[in-house]
């Protein structure tokens, strides 16, 4: 593995099994928000119409999401962007998100590179906490 490779992999967090829209803000971020010392902020981007349902009597569109943007954040002025895109599976007509990508900056393409950005191993040291968070959601879920 290259030293690339190494950061890419640092920088992203994979489920072990993929989540619903509604578990990731539900469950997850909550989880992730309660256990963890980042702050977060997310949107939810939506691409088209999948669908129109009920709720009580009145028809609503169900918007297909498409992909999860966001932001984790300590008090410290640490930050670090990510991504969640969708994994749609058209049997179920389900969206899944399997993955938190988190940015990286370009022209660094190593871990010790990216260390040595102002803020570098302290976004490291929080994605590698988010990472703990994410195995204990996991571990705690109801099966």
């Amino acid at each position: 593995m290259d030293a690339l490779d190494e950061l890419l992999e640092r920088m992203n967090i994979e489920f072990p099994l993929p989540i619903t829209a509604e578990e990731v803000k539900y469950g997850l971020i909550d989880y992730l928000r309660n256990n963890t010392f980042c702050n977060i902020s997310y949107n939810f981007n939506t691409r088209g119409i999948k669908e129109q349902k009920v709720v009580g009597m009145t028809p609503c569109d169900e918007e297909y999401i498409s992909e999860i943007r966001g932001t984790f954040a300590r008090p410290q002025a640490v930050s670090s962007s990510f991504e969640m895109l969708a994994i749609h599976n058209s049997e179920l007509s389900i969206t899944f998100f399997k993955t938190i990508k988190f940015q990286i900056v370009p022209g660094y393409d190593s871990i010790s590179e990216f260390e040595s950005l102002p803020s570098g191993k302290e976004q490291l040291q929080m994605v590698d906490e988010i990472r703990t968070g994410v195995g204990g959601y996991f571990s705690e879920r109801p099966k």
